[in-house]
């Protein structure tokens, strides 16, 4: 089963690597940066809008190799 872990805006995933390590006993983890945090790119756009943009494209990258799991995201109107 999968979990994505999205660390804060003042956070990065390699805060969470104790967690991840434990997590990964009984779960599929992904984690990711924010865009220009951590190991993340820098990116011409910084908004929570951009940030909300990134975190649906890994959900749905997610979700397309895990076809069973419930946590789909839905398109942003």
């Amino acid at each position: 089963m999968p979990l994505v872990l999205c660390p804060g805006l003042v956070s990065t995933q390699a805060e969470l690597y104790e967690l991840i390590g434990l997590l990964r006993r009984d779960f599929d983890v992904v984690s990711l940066d924010l865009r220009g945090h951590g190991l993340s790119a820098a990116a011409a756009q910084y908004s929570f809008t951009a940030f909300l943009d990134d975190f649906v494209t890994v959900m749905t990258e997610v979700a397309s190799r895990h076809p069973c799991s419930s946590a789909t995201p839905t398109a942003r109107t």
